[in-house]
């Protein structure tokens, strides 16, 4: 992915918050959620009072949980309680809807 190729091509002394927030919405987009996860930690510890990282983060978190209550089911909408992917596309605007619906 181009975009990978980009960030990846910034020296780690210059990766900023904003740079740790986008690397982590495009692992999550290619699937990698722990790496985006660990992404998005890094952009809030980084900068703490950005509500964008912290609400990613706390989208991929929250993601889990439903992925853990329909595991089991192939009715996405009622395990996800028919409206997550509209949360999910609020919050995480970098990238479109990744939770289970």
């Amino acid at each position: 992915m181009e975009t990978l190729a980009v960030l990846n091509g910034i020296p780690a002394e210059e990766r900023n918050a904003e740079w740790y927030y986008v690397y982590g919405c495009v692992q999550v987009r290619l699937g990698n959620f722990i790496e985006g996860g660990r992404a998005f930690d890094r952009a809030c510890a980084m900068d703490p009072y950005n509500n964008r990282y912290s609400e990613a983060r706390d989208a991929l978190r929250s993601r889990g949980v439903h992925y853990d209550r329909t595991a089991d089911s192939n009715d996405c909408n009622t395990g996800c309680g028919g409206d997550c992917c509209t949360e999910c596309c609020r919050v995480m605007r970098c990238y479109p809807c990744f939770c289970c619906c």
